[in-house]
């Protein structure tokens, strides 16, 4: 077997990514991520997120080749009530024969040198491997703000077969779950309805729901129309289901998810917001979204949390993790 010579970092040229570099990135995502993706959601995902202030993306090249590609999209947080722009570090592809760890560091610092002179600008990583967290932490200097808990229901033989056998064949011969009606209780006045995008209804919703707490913290995910119809509308990937609770004409929440098939069909939680006044709507959306991936035969349900509100007394600027 003919041994792949590696590429020197030394002959890799790294620069910002542009327009022109689009139709070389989805090659480059799916030999090193592992998954396909289409120019125009690679344009969606690089170029077309809203609350950009300054282009956070590096590609690394050997002569003509595209080998490396790196940064960050903003995300939009509520600190204190007030919408912060955060860049998060995002789809990380580095060619096999490119990958070094010179290299890496070497396009992390070319990221992270569009900050200076910005002192506004804020950088993070979310992780979810262990070791990344070692290399975030103490090789990168950062600082954990928040841990998220991953919470998982598995809601049928199907899917405990799954987790203890780690079998898709096995567990495709298992029996799926059985979807069940869903019937609101008697004391909801209010209707739960599905939509296909978010008006301004949704950011009048957000000026009452954005209200920092001890229930949610200080800091949370900012949840305008102009965010939401990016993520949850736009993304020509992955399909949203996304339903919202009404009462007298005004919207007092709302519930986003979506399923995808792994070894099992398995839902996903995406966002489930209310206003703070209404906990008993979280409840209500809660139980509406277990029956409705019950009814869509998922296996298993997932969701993220955070273990605890972030240490706003120990950290006054937490979101500066850089």
């Amino acid at each position: 077997m003919t041994k792949t010579k590696k590429i020197n970092p030394k002959e890799v040229e790294i620069r910002t990514y542009s327009r022109d570099d689009l139709p070389k990135l989805p090659a480059l995502l799916e030999s090193c991520l592992g998954r396909h993706s289409s120019q125009s959601w690679v344009e969606w995902k690089t170029l077309k997120a809203p609350y950009k202030i300054k282009m956070m993306f590096m590609v690394a090249y050997h002569g003509n080749e595209l080998v490396g590609f790196i940064g960050a999209n903003p995300v939009p947080f509520s600190l204190d009530g007030e919408q912060t722009i955060v860049y998060q570090h995002q789809d990380t592809a580095i060619r096999e024969d490119a990958r070094n760890l010179r290299l890496l560091m070497k396009m992390i610092d070319h990221v992270e040198e569009q900050i200076i002179g910005c002192p506004d600008f804020k950088l993070t990583y979310s992780i979810t491997a262990p070791h990344l967290r070692s290399l975030v932490t103490k090789r990168m200097k950062y600082t954990v703000v928040w841990e998220n808990l991953k919470m998982v229901k598995i809601v049928s033989l199907r899917g405990y077969v799954s987790k203890a056998t780690r079998s898709k064949k096995l567990a495709s011969l298992i029996p799926g779950p059985k979807g069940k009606s869903w019937k609101a209780p008697g004391s909801m006045t209010g209707e739960i309805r599905q939509i296909e995008s978010f008006g301004p209804e949704f950011d009048t919703f957000w000026e009452n729901a954005n209200k920092p707490s001890k229930e949610i913290g200080r800091i949370y995910p900012w949840q305008d129309a102009t965010w939401l119809n990016y993520k949850f509308c736009e993304d020509e990937m992955v399909p949203f289901y996304k339903f919202e609770y009404v009462e007298n004409n005004e919207v007092l929440g709302f519930v986003i998810l979506n399923t995808t098939k792994l070894d099992v069909k398995v839902g996903y939680l995406e966002a489930l917001w209310t206003i703070p006044e209404r906990p008993d709507i979280v409840e209500l959306l809660t139980d509406f979204a277990i029956h409705e991936f019950l009814k869509r035969k998922c296996d298993q349900i997932s969701s993220w949390t955070r273990t605890e509100t972030p240490r706003s007394e120990e950290h006054t600027s937490e979101l500066q993790s850089h």
